[in-house]
C-alpha cells in the first residue's frame, strides 16, 4: 500500500510546474542613473517595450551618478559576464 501511494504521489508531483506565471519571460535589468523627469521619460519607453514585447520583462533600477559606475564596475566584474552600456 504505501509503495502505491509513494508512486501515485510521485506521478502527481511530476506534473507540477514550479516556475510560476512568467516562467516563458526573459526579464531584463536596466540600471541608468537620472532625476525623475528623465525616469518618466524611461519608464514609458519601457512600457511601450514590453507592450512590443510581450515575452520580454524589463526591471529599472534608478540610481545617483555615484552608484551608478559603482554598480557596472561590480556588473563587469561578475560571473557570468552581463552586458554592461552607459
Amino acid at each position: 500500500m504505501r509503495r502505491a501511494a509513494l508512486i501515485l504521489l510521485l506521478a502527481l508531483l511530476a506534473g507540477c510546474d514550479t516556475r510560476g506565471p512568467h516562467a516563458d519571460k526573459e526579464i531584463i535589468s536596466y540600471t541608468r542613473w537620472g532625476d525623475p523627469s528623465e525616469t518618466e521619460s524611461t519608464r514609458v519607453l519601457i512600457a511601450q517595450f514590453e507592450a512590443e514585447n510581450p515575452n520580454i520583462s524589463v526591471n529599472v533600477d534608478v540610481v545617483s551618478w555615484d552608484q551608478y559606475w559603482t554598480k557596472m564596475k561590480a556588473a563587469i566584474s561578475a560571473a557570468p559576464p552581463r552586458t554592461c552600456g552607459c
